[in-house]
């Protein structure tokens, strides 16, 4: 994770940007202020990372968190062009990336866009805390800032220090847990391909390397998945897990799939961590190996309890994972990544405020296909992929297919894998609509005739496609 910063490589993965909007009057000096005590409670933002003589990566601590705050007046531009400035800032921004040892891994922007409304733009590097942290340290911000506005000394209990945890990974054997992910990947050698043929379209060249896409199910299927999920005692996560799985063994043909999903690894370690600011979070392979005639409640029920045992074993590195199963420490153990969001920080943040704020963040990781799955009254999918690889129309039709499989699983839980569909019911419809087209009386010679006939007419047609190559009947 921290590698690629330390390179200085363009365009550098983990960066993460969480813009918050505020409707109301913001004191810019107590805002600040309130952010550097936040800051300076937790040991992770005095941490330095570099490369020490040996070319080992190496933390130091600093003497004083280490963060940039800047203030920026927008309030004189129309909104339009505050929009444009704000979407330009925020590319730069990303795009600036972070230099150590000596820049730091944190930076806020304040951006005043009228009086009642303003924006923050908080910048950070993701090995230094997780999602569970960012809601902590929100936390506590909101009550800092409170408080100093009041003229009030801010009240807090002491800060758990991380350094707690980073003494318990160094210090915990792993030898159970080599042995327990050697033998679940036993086998593995090669990463689970995702199916390029989907992205018979080139992916467009949109001068960013990463793309977005978001959809929502309908209300009344959602409510089937909520339903089925409480009734059968499985979380949407692995209802999430097995459609991906079953997405992978259909198009890939391998019966040993393997993907990576995120723990949030809170109870697993040392007793402090719920209240803990760092990165805690760790990204550990799911590996099923399938056979056709298994039926689909049984995979469920395997994946479920699978994940239940990598409790004991979410905390491995997976460099650690790797050397285990003979893996180079730079060739990808998965090339995706499914993931599940039970609570969205808006609402966390409204039960506890009393306040709906707009909030949004953004970041990738080095992973090309991210698939996130956030629970709500309708279930969303949010797909982070590698735009240089992957097409929107083959992002799209993975999607579909994720739907696809999601209602044959609640709807004919006993049927077998070999006979599930990577298709709903109507794009089967359409789809052999379209190849049959006008029905027309054929010639008085064979289909084999026919089609060389086809062939003669259309020598630059495309016949074959073998990964990102493409042939034409004439080449072939």
């Amino acid at each position: 994770m921290v590698l690629p910063m330390l390179y200085g490589e363009d365009e550098s993965p983990y960066i993460q940007q969480f813009t918050w909007e505020f409707k109301e009057s913001i004191d810019s000096q107590q805002f600040l202020k309130a952010w550097q005590l936040v800051l300076g409670r937790h040991d992770v933002f005095y941490s330095r990372f570099s490369f020490n003589k040996q070319g080992m990566v190496e933390i130091r601590m600093a003497d004083r968190p280490q963060m940039e705050f800047d203030y920026h007046d927008y309030i004189d531009l129309p909104r339009k062009a505050q929009c444009a400035k704000l979407k330009a800032f925020n590319s730069e921004d990303r795009a600036r990336g972070f230099a150590p040892p000596r820049a730091s891994l944190c930076r806020f922007n304040l951006f005043r866009l009228n009086k009642q409304r303003f924006q923050l733009l908080w910048t950070s590097h993701h090995c230094l805390f997780d999602g569970r942290s960012r809601l902590l340290l929100i936390r506590e911000f909101i009550e800092i800032y409170s408080a100093l506005k009041n003229g009030k000394q801010p009240e807090l209990p002491a800060a758990h220090a991380f350094a707690e945890f980073q003494k318990w990974m160094q210090s915990h054997s792993f030898e159970s847990s080599k042995k327990y992910w050697g033998d679940l990947l036993q086998g593995f050698d090669e990463p689970t391909p995702l199916f390029s043929e989907l992205d018979l379209e080139p992916p467009k060249n949109t001068g960013q390397s990463v793309a977005k896409y978001t959809t929502s199910l309908s209300q009344s299927f959602s409510q089937k998945v909520h339903r089925w999920s409480k009734n059968h005692g499985v979380s949407i996560n692995i209802l999430a897990q097995t459609a991906w799985t079953i997405f992978l063994h259909k198009t890939s043909g391998n019966d040993l799939v393997v993907f990576g999903a995120p723990r949030a690894c809170r109870r697993s370690s040392i007793r402090s961590a719920e209240e803990t600011v760092g990165l805690f979070v760790n990204t550990i392979p799911v590996a099923v190996e399938l056979t056709g005639s298994e039926k689909v409640e049984t995979l469920v029920k395997r994946i479920r309890n699978q994940w239940r045992a990598d409790r004991d074993h979410e905390n491995t590195p997976l460099h650690l994972i790797k050397e285990t199963i003979g893996f180079k420490s730079n060739k990808p153990l998965f090339k995706s990544m499914v993931g599940f969001e039970k609570y969205q920080l808006c609402d966390l943040l409204l039960a506890e405020t009393g306040k709906r704020y707009q909030v949004e963040l953004e970041g990738y990781t080095e992973i090309p296909l991210v698939i996130q799955v956030h629970d709500g009254p309708r279930l969303s999918i949010i797909c982070t992929y590698h735009s240089t690889q992957f097409s929107e129309s083959g992002i799209k039709q993975r999607v579909s297919c994720i739907e696809a499989i999601l209602r044959q699983l609640i709807e004919h839980p006993s049927r077998e894998l070999k006979d599930i569909q990577l298709m709903s019911k109507r794009e089967i419809k359409q789809s052999l609509r379209a190849s049959l087209g006008k029905v027309v009386p054929l010639p008085g010679y064979a289909v084999h005739q026919r089609f060389e006939e086809m062939v003669i007419n259309n020598p630059q047609q495309t016949a074959l496609v073998l990964e990102n190559q493409r042939f034409s009947y004439e080449e072939l």
